[in-house]
This record gives structure tokens, sequence and C-alpha cells, in this order.
């Protein structure tokens, strides 16, 4: 079955409609979704389904946290909205200052494809460094020494 990408994208945007996000919101996850689902990424549009894109009644309210001249922190939010908006807020910050920091937490579900967010900052002229997802478990064999990301050196 072929569906055009428009037809596509406008049936994403109804379902993350459904589930409460209006406006920007709806269309930065749907844009995200897409964007997986068009590479062949795991997370593309099944996440709609699965429970995978939770109410908007259920996230936390995005908000940010602290600002200096380089950095900022935000908090909640849609994991996918809260990173486009880390990303956008990350160019806005090296457009002004030369270098751009924003780091994110208590964000709701999975952040989506990071490669989206990438190309965002790409886009805008920057080079990016997105990580998301690094839980105090991650685990470093560098030099052949393993050792969690949080234990104090």
């Amino acid at each position: 079955m072929k569906v055009k990408v428009t037809d596509l994208h406008a049936k994403v945007l109804d379902g993350v409609q459904k589930l409460g996000y209006e406006g920007p919101d709806g269309e930065t996850i749907s844009e995200v979704l897409l964007y997986a689902q068009l590479r062949g990424n795991n997370q593309g549009i099944t996440k709609i389904a699965t429970g995978g894109v939770p109410k908007a009644q259920d996230v936390e309210e995005y908000k940010l946290i602290k600002q200096s001249k380089c950095g900022a922190l935000v908090s909640g939010g849609h994991a996918m909205v809260a990173t486009s908006r880390a990303a956008k807020l990350a160019c806005d910050l090296a457009a002004e200052h030369g270098v751009g920091i924003v780091g994110s937490n208590h964000t709701f579900s999975s952040s989506g494809a990071i490669g989206y967010f990438a190309r965002q900052i790409a886009d805008n002229g920057y080079i990016a460094l997105v990580c998301v997802g690094t839980p105090p478990i991650c685990r470093s064999n560098r030099f052949g020494r393993s050792k969690t990301w949080h234990e104090p050196s």
C-alpha cells in the first residue's frame, strides 16, 4: 500500500491531536514521528497507538528553570517538544553569544529520533551534539575499565 507523505502527515497529526496536543506542540511531535518513520527508525508513528506518545494531560508542564549567557536548563514537557525547544534555545544562545548549551530534565516519554534535533540545529548553521536518555546505568569501557557514568572518579 502506498500512502502520500502529506496524507500520512495529516493522519499522524490527527492522532497526536486526539491525545491532546494542539498547535506547535502537536506539529512538532508529528514531524519528529514522521522524520523517524521515513528513515525506517523505530521511533516512528507506531508510538501513537502503542502509548509511546502519552496524553497531553499526563505530561508535566514545560518550563525554563535557569538561563545564563551560554546555557540553560529546561524541565518538563513531552520529550519531543522539550528537545525541539531546547535545540532552538541552544541556537538562539549560540547566535547571541557564540555557543549554546541546553540541558533538560523531567521530560515525559521518548524524545524520538534525535537526528531530527541535530538536523534542526545544523539547518541553523551550527554544529550539534545531541544526547538524550542516558540514565546512571549507562556504562563505559574506556581504557578497558567498565564504570557507571555517575560513579565518582
